[in-house]
């Protein structure tokens, strides 16, 4: 009994530590895949909602076309960097969902919805790619 409330406390404090740690970049993606009779809707609305809510800081979002796999044709939303700390921080009152809303009629599936992590001793970082991780 000693040990597993031992290792309880551990696994709390490592958690409670990791979560005060800001020191970490990572990004929110998914795979948004338009209807095919509404790409021009599509991409009305998300460049407005995108240049009203998610323009820059850690709500920040760049959107990448899958040009081939298994996921061709979609595309990949990439909020960040960020922290889980700005996670609880981002858009989320009523103007933000009813414009998303404008977003989502034209799209036929969302999916993949994954928090990437960066490794920063595997990562090369060229010259001047510093502003890609400005929060």
């Amino acid at each position: 009994m000693k040990r597993l409330l031992f290792m309880g406390l551990i696994s709390f404090c490592l958690i409670a530590v990791h979560a005060q740690d800001d020191s970490y970049i990572m990004y929110e993606t998914m795979n948004i895949k338009p209807k095919n009779d509404k790409l021009e809707a599509f991409n009305t609305a998300m460049t407005v909602h995108n240049k009203k809510f998610h323009a820059s800081g850690a709500a920040g979002v760049r959107i990448f076309y899958i040009v081939n796999g298994p996921y061709e044709g979609q595309y990949k939303w990439v909020m960040g960097p960020l922290t889980y700390t700005d996670l609880d921080n981002r858009p989320d009152d009523k103007a933000h969902t009813d414009d998303w809303n404008k977003v989502m009629v034209n799209v036929a599936d969302a999916s993949k919805l994954e928090y990437w992590k960066r490794s920063k001793e595997l990562t090369y970082n060229p010259e001047g790619s510093e502003k890609f991780e400005k929060r």
